[in-house]
């Protein structure tokens, strides 16, 4: 009965490890579309043309996104669905399709333009929490269908 309940804890712990590391990984900054040099000034680029529902990170929150529009460092750029724009950052000319997002960021002396979207979050991500639960709930299933009822402590 302990060789179980040993062999459940480090299955349990084997699978918080692992876990733990894949989820470090999901979370890892995707590679930059295009990077532009960083002069030391704001606002860094703009947007040039907007096609639907797209909304732009701001320092007062997230508003409507229209062309003129400046981007700053940290800035992100959000197409619904059925909607797009294009933004000029530095030498970088991109468009942000349907259903993504622009992310503005420093790269060290550099700018990096990331467009990334649900599709590509979703293939990666990986539900830490989930998989603990999962693990612990078969963890306790081993243990329940292990469980000796006939030797118990008191009667």
């Amino acid at each position: 009965m302990r060789f179980v309940v040993s062999f459940a804890l480090a299955g349990i712990v084997g699978l918080g490890a692992v876990g733990s590391a894949l989820a470090d990984d999901t979370v890892q900054k995707p590679s930059c579309t295009c990077q532009t040099a960083y002069d030391g000034g704001n606002p860094v680029g703009s947007i040039r043309h907007v096609k639907g529902d797209v909304t732009v990170s701001r320092t007062t929150g997230f508003l409507p996104a229209k062309a003129g529009d400046p981007l700053d460092l940290g800035s992100r750029v959000m197409a619904s669905a059925n909607a797009s724009a294009s933004v000029r950052v530095g030498g970088c000319s991109i468009e942000v399709p349907a259903g993504s997002n622009l992310d503005v960021s420093s790269d060290g002396q550099n700018i990096c333009l990331s467009v990334g979207g649900e599709k590509q979050a979703a293939a990666g991500s990986f539900n830490l929490p989930a998989a603990l639960l999962g693990g612990g709930l078969i963890a306790g299933g081993i243990i329940a269908a292990t469980h000796d009822s006939g030797s118990s402590v008191s009667q």
